[in-house]
């Protein structure tokens, strides 16, 4: 059967009052034609997707997972960050500058003041020379050390004063020098 272009006003007609031949027209064209043929591929490469897709579920459980567990963990980290964090902030609060001065000058002349015992202890027999030099060498160097941190530190806390106008710079260059002295002792 030719094409209905091609058909006149009576033939259209006669192919109206036949359903047999509208049907046989319609299968004929090419696109009804591969509609089934599509269809099934279609549902071939639904079925294929749909079965990598459940292939896939075990990985993307598992590396929901691990995300939910990284998650956790730096939520966890983040917390104890911010509790040091407070606790740092807490103690800068509570040590001045020249509290921390303080104890490192004491700290100086403590580790000064044991160098001293162990001289006695040498001095008096009770302790042999190879004993007397090692403890002796190295506390003399922690209280050497400690007297160069102590002298540096305050010449920092005397800038710092001098810095917040707490005194007057002829009080600042007296202190400094005299603690950069100590310091080079």
């Amino acid at each position: 059967m030719g094409s209905i272009r091609s058909m006149n006003y009576e033939q259209i007609g006669a192919l109206l009052e036949e359903d047999g031949k509208i049907d046989e027209i319609i299968d004929n064209i090419p696109q009804v034609r591969t509609l089934p043929t599509e269809r099934e591929m279609g549902l071939v490469q639904n079925k294929s997707l749909a079965e990598w897709n459940l292939s896939q579920e075990p990985k993307i459980e598992e590396a929901k997972r691990r995300l939910l567990s990284s998650y956790e963990e730096a939520v966890k980290v983040k917390e104890e960050v911010l509790s040091l964090k407070e606790k740092l902030d807490s103690l800068s609060e509570q040590r001045s500058l020249d509290t921390s001065s303080a104890l490192l000058q004491a700290a100086a002349q403590a580790a000064d003041d044991d160098s001293e015992v162990v001289a006695g202890c040498y001095l008096s027999g009770q302790i042999e020379v190879d004993q007397f030099l090692k403890e002796f060498i190295e506390l003399k160097t922690l209280a050497h050390m400690r007297s160069v941190c102590s002298g540096t530190f305050g010449a920092l806390v005397v800038a710092d004063c001098y810095l917040s106008g707490q005194i007057e710079v002829d009080q600042f260059l007296k202190e400094f020098i005299e603690l950069k002295t100590l310091a080079h002792m």
